[in-house]
């Protein structure tokens, strides 16, 4: 079904002063005695390279001249275009990069300002089939996952009721502003269940976790008594994002099944194959008696 159009509906943005579109490459001076920060456009930085111009970014602070392979090796950002602050794109929900909008591969608001600012505006505006169309997403990782099922109250009591990043005290209802949440720790979109120890957090800091791995959000402190409670050991938590190895096999096991099952959602069955293949370097396309070619077409 068509996406609803989300422009101009909640009147929520900045004041427009930021290009919500160009994505920078931030990184500090490689001078070892500045550490100046520095953004250079990436829009810039491919005009240099199409008219074959040497790229060098003078930082401003202390003129040492930075290199293309210093650009090369920066990490991405863009302004969401609501608090207008600069982030990692990784702060962004993804989104098909099909337009000069999305030209970054990110959705224009940051997740914070998505789940807190416009969800609540946009959810109640969108029709019964699109809901469904959003349960049926979440299922499909909770398939791949294997997930059962979470007795909440226990998950509530082992954290004494409150958010395990910030403790703010928690009420008993789950999903509520002042309520509770059962965080995915180790995140559904890397294929992990939510059984395997969730972690209570509030509406804010789940917001903010979503989708990172604990190390990535996660202080040294915390991980060491996250790895307490929820069980999970606390090398694994300090690891980089990891896939589900059972999930994957379940995948290359079943393509087939895979495939018919979750065809009509194209998109998240060609993430799946992108994320599987630089993760693992394996092609879960491989063994399938068919592959659509719409599925093969992954430009993101």
């Amino acid at each position: 079904m068509p996406r609803r159009k989300t422009r101009n509906i909640t009147k929520i943005r900045g004041t427009g002063h930021a290009d919500y579109t160009e994505v920078w490459r931030v990184f500090e001076c490689f001078n070892p005695e500045c550490n100046n920060l520095i953004k250079f456009s990436e829009d810039e930085l491919d005009t240099l390279k199409a008219e074959d111009q040497p790229v060098l970014v003078k930082c401003p602070k202390c003129g040492y001249e930075n290199t293309e392979e210093i650009l090369n090796r920066a990490q991405r950002w863009k302004y969401c275009r609501v608090c207008e602050w600069l982030q990692p794109l990784e702060n962004f929900h993804r989104h098909a990069p099909n337009s000069s909008s999305f030209r970054s591969g990110r959705q224009l608001e940051c997740a914070y300002c998505k789940n807190t600012k416009i969800n609540p505006h946009l959810n109640p505006l969108r029709t019964a089939d699109q809901h469904r169309e959003s349960s049926e997403r979440r299922r499909l990782y909770a398939v791949l996952s294997n997930e059962g099922k979470i007795n909440s109250q226990k998950v509530y009591d082992l954290f004494q009721g409150k958010c395990f990043n910030c403790g703010k005290k928690l009420e008993k209802k789950a999903g509520s502003s002042s309520g509770y949440h059962l965080d995915h720790t180790l995140p559904a979109r890397l294929f992990w269940p939510l059984n395997l120890g969730p972690t209570l957090l509030c509406t804010t800091c789940n917001n903010n976790k979503h989708e990172k791995w604990p190390s990535d959000f996660y202080g040294e402190e915390k991980i060491r008594q996250l790895s307490v409670l929820t069980g999970i050991p606390y090398e694994f938590l300090k690891e980089k994002p990891t896939l589900n190895p059972e999930a994957v096999a379940w995948i290359k096991t079943n393509i087939d099944e895979f495939l018919a099952r979750w065809i009509r959602y194209p998109d998240e069955i060609k993430r799946i194959h992108k994320l599987v293949l630089e993760k693992t370097g394996e092609d879960i396309y491989k063994n399938a008696r068919a592959v659509p070619e719409f599925l093969r077409e992954d430009k993101s």
